[in-house]
């Protein structure tokens, strides 16, 4: 059994990692929405705002659906990292769906934004799996965060 404090280092480590790569993914979803609207906030203050109403939006939906995501991918034992991008790529457009639009999954929902929402899980997979202690043994002899 795992000290407490290992069961801590832990806890930090993967909240960390959730953190980071929410910030991650938060600006590569506002750059996406920006590039697709063509639209630069104009000041500091703009940007600041938009990037809080990412971090929220990013941040409230996704620690659950994350915690999950991670833990069924760890008993799986499949190898991580492309396939925690390819979970949170699939995850990010359901949430979106499911929280933000309120269940809509009707055809006419899907639109430019989904494609928008893919890339950005999909980056925020890979950040979270490479901050969280990856690649570690047996992905990769270079790195033991043990």
């Amino acid at each position: 059994m795992p000290s407490s404090a290992a069961v801590i280092s832990s806890a930090y480590r993967w909240i960390g990692a959730w953190a980071f790569a929410v910030v991650v993914a938060s600006f590569v979803l506002m750059g996406g929405f920006m590039l697709a609207a063509d639209v630069v906030p104009e000041t500091v203050g703009a940007f600041a705002g938009f990037a809080f109403a990412a971090f929220f939006l990013v941040g409230k939906t996704s620690f659950f659906p994350a915690l999950v995501i991670t833990s069924l991918l760890r008993l799986s034992g499949r190898p991580r990292g492309w396939t925690d991008a390819l979970a949170f790529a699939l995850a990010a457009p359901i949430l979106y769906h499911a929280v933000i639009l309120g269940f809509d999954f009707s055809f006419g929902s899907f639109a430019l934004g989904d494609p928008i929402f893919v890339v950005a899980g999909a980056v925020g997979g890979l950040v979270y799996w490479w901050l969280a202690g990856r690649p570690s043994p047996p992905y990769s002899g270079w790195f033991d965060p043990n």
